[in-house]
């Protein structure tokens, strides 16, 4: 069965008894982690036996079949619940996984939590997970707008750090495509703060989120969007000699010109561009840029780019090998095919 978005906090905290099977796949690898790991510690508890839980990868599986049914009925010498994790199926993973329930009864099996990468929606594990019973297919993708903004308060309390509303939205402004980085930004604050100051002003809050690597790549994305090769390439080589992934900047180019497709059809549908782009709540030192760019890309051309950007996307995914070159290559292009749109601008 599929869980939605707004189920998927009371699902992994109390699961149905008749679920067997989990799986937890998207783009936010972080949030795949955390909820993976919050449905772990609700099945087998806060302090659960190491030994209680057997790991496997889809390559294991791939050379060696036998170990998904080895794991899952395994007994335990102390009689306690037992978990079998799998993480990074691969290609051979939905036959293997689908032919062992097919074969076995559920009672008499351990739970098992597979965790993924982004799946398409014709994927067979996805679809299996979907459309069984006893199984459950959770999405993770980043947090955004007042589902962020709602992460962020919550990890912020849990820390005891008092933020006003204005230091949430700015700090949703610059976190948000990966969980577990943000909770490692959040970490770096509270050290900061220490124990007796834990108050975040707006400047601190901008001080310390500033060395949030999501956030510098925003340059990229305001390089392509302003048409700027020269700026593109310098911005980009920095970012692959500091390690970052190709993938990274990538989707954050997507989401940011996702962000300007939603003002082009607020615009359309005739709100002034101001109001247009207040409504995506940008910070302030990004509003002036996000405005430039809103002017100059209209519905038809945004589209095309988030093609683009989405067919890079998969690319990158797909050959890892030469995942800087296509990076470039291809961000390149959308720079380049975008002149025209900044001459007319």
């Amino acid at each position: 069965m599929k869980i939605s978005t707004r189920d998927l906090t009371s699902f992994i905290q109390s699961p149905p008894r008749h679920v067997r099977v989990a799986l937890f796949y998207g783009a936010d690898e972080g949030m795949v982690r955390e909820l993976a790991q919050t449905l772990q510690a609700a099945l087998l508890g806060p302090k659960a036996d190491p030994m209680s839980i057997t790991e496997l990868s889809g390559d294991q599986l791939s050379s060696d079949p036998a170990a998904l049914s080895d794991a899952l009925t395994s007994l335990s010498l102390l009689g306690d619940s037992k978990l079998v994790v799998l993480r990074a199926p691969n290609a051979a993973t939905p036959k293997i996984v689908q032919e062992f329930y097919a074969e076995n009864t559920l009672g008499d099996v351990h739970f098992l939590i597979i965790m993924a990468d982004e799946l398409a929606s014709s994927s067979s594990l996805r679809k299996w997970a979907e459309n069984e019973d006893f199984t459950a297919a959770l999405g993770c993708y980043p947090d955004e707008g007042p589902q962020l903004e709602g992460f962020l308060r919550a990890a912020l309390q849990e820390k005891s750090i008092r933020a006003t509303p204005e230091v949430v939205r700015y700090l949703a402004s610059q976190w948000g495509g990966n969980r577990k980085v943000t909770r490692q930004e959040i970490e770096k604050i509270d050290l900061y703060l220490g124990k007796e100051q834990r108050e975040l002003s707006l400047q601190l809050a901008t001080d310390l989120a500033g060395e949030n690597k999501e956030l510098s790549m925003q340059d990229v994305s305001n390089a392509l969007a302003g048409a700027d090769s020269t700026a593109l390439l310098h911005h980009l080589h920095k970012h692959f000699k500091d390690g970052e992934a190709p993938v990274a900047i990538a989707r954050t180019a997507l989401k940011y010109f996702q962000k300007l497709q939603n003002i082009a059809a607020e615009v359309s549908a005739g709100t002034p561009l101001d109001a247009a782009v207040a409504a995506t709540r940008p910070f302030y030192k990004q509003a002036p840029h996000t405005k430039r760019h809103a002017s100059m890309w209209n519905g038809v051309a945004v589209a095309a780019a988030l093609s683009d950007l989405h067919a890079l996307e998969l690319g990158l995914k797909q050959s890892p090998r030469n995942a800087e070159q296509l990076c470039e290559e291809s961000l390149l292009a959308i720079a380049l095919k975008a002149q025209g749109l900044k001459r007319a601008a």
